[in-house]
């Protein structure tokens, strides 16, 4: 089959490698139609020092499954999430790959778990790390997959409500799906900040106010709130958006740090944390923890997501989709199909 390789010094192939072999007990095979790019394929990308294979985010069907599995059979049109956990603990059976017993992983980060940028993929304990697909559209499907499932988490955590002035800062795929979800709970106001003019008329059709990207976030935020935001979504994760999102926080406000986004090295102002009693919180998410609130609010059309997604480019066409999402255009999501 044919899958995406990724080699040092930012060389993107598409390669013949081997199929999928036979299936564990509780393993399954996916033909994979939809693939994403995700933020964390472009930073590995980047920094990466041996060759492999990414893609955490895909929608297909079912070809194969393991004598164990129950849920599916070949023809079951799926997404998948992100995370996969061993399928058999505690926190497994409870849809909570993140506490794994045995350490969750992330499709395409490790050679023992190729990702999904191919023909096909290979998914562990399918039965927890895969959700039929149902009515949804393929665009939909995927940002199912990681995207939005953080910008829900984020929500969650922050306690998003009709109170709160809320402020995003970065507009790539996961913080425009911050906004669309922070819109479905009511936020009073949403504020978005991000240089690039497409992504902020992204988020504009999602109901939030783009603020200048020549001025000072905190500056302009406080004077649109009165004092800052209540709530505050970093989705870009540099030392800049960290200080940015907490300098631009309300006395007692919530601060969310979303995703794999934040450097290692990346230093936060704890004096202006304790100083205005703000709370951080890490946010990184099992998408199979987030699917049982999240997808029937998809499923009863509370969000207009598509838009989000990119036109698809062919699998053969890898190292231009690469080349885009590099370029950020319009902080969609540029998915690749096989």
């Amino acid at each position: 089959m044919r899958a995406v390789v990724v080699h040092p010094g930012m060389d993107v192939r598409v390669e013949r490698v081997p199929d999928p072999g036979p299936c564990e007990d509780h393993g399954a095979v996916v033909a994979v139609r939809l693939a994403g790019i995700c933020g964390s394929d472009l930073r590995t990308l980047r920094t990466g020092r041996t060759a492999h294979r990414p893609g955490h985010e895909f929608v297909g069907d079912v070809v194969a499954v393991g004598a164990g599995v129950g849920r599916w059979r070949p023809g079951s049109r799926v997404f998948g999430s992100a995370l996969v956990g061993c399928g058999r603990c505690a926190h497994c059976r409870a849809s909570d790959p993140l506490r794994c017993h045995d350490g969750s992983r992330v499709l395409g980060e490790g050679p023992d778990l190729p990702g999904a940028q191919a023909d096909y993929v290979y998914v562990p304990a399918a039965d927890r790390s895969l959700h039929a697909q149902g009515t949804f559209s393929d665009a939909t499907a995927l940002l199912l997959t990681d995207a939005l499932p953080t910008g829900w988490a984020g929500a969650e955590r922050l306690d998003v409500g009709p109170a709160d002035d809320v402020l995003v800062v970065g507009l790539g795929p996961v913080g425009l799906c911050a906004v669309a979800v922070c819109s479905m709970r009511g936020a009073r106001r949403i504020f978005v900040a991000d240089p690039d003019g497409e992504r902020r008329r992204s988020a504009e059709r999602l109901g939030a106010e783009p603020l200048d990207p020549l001025l000072p976030v905190p500056e302009q935020i406080r004077e649109h709130t009165g004092g800052g935001a209540h709530c505050v979504f970093d989705a870009v994760g540099d030392r800049e958006s960290v200080a940015e999102a907490i300098r631009s926080a309300a006395v007692g406000g919530r601060v969310a740090l979303l995703g794999m986004a934040v450097a290692a090295d990346t230093p936060v102002p704890l004096r202006r944390v304790g100083a205005y009693g703000l709370t951080l919180h890490g946010v990184i998410c099992a998408p199979s923890a987030i699917w049982p609130g999240l997808v029937p609010e998809v499923t009863a059309g509370r969000f207009d997501l598509d838009r989000i997604v990119a036109a698809p480019r062919p699998l053969r066409d890898a190292r231009h989709a690469y080349d885009d999402a590099l370029a950020a255009i319009g902080g969609a999501k540029f998915p690749l199909r096989p």
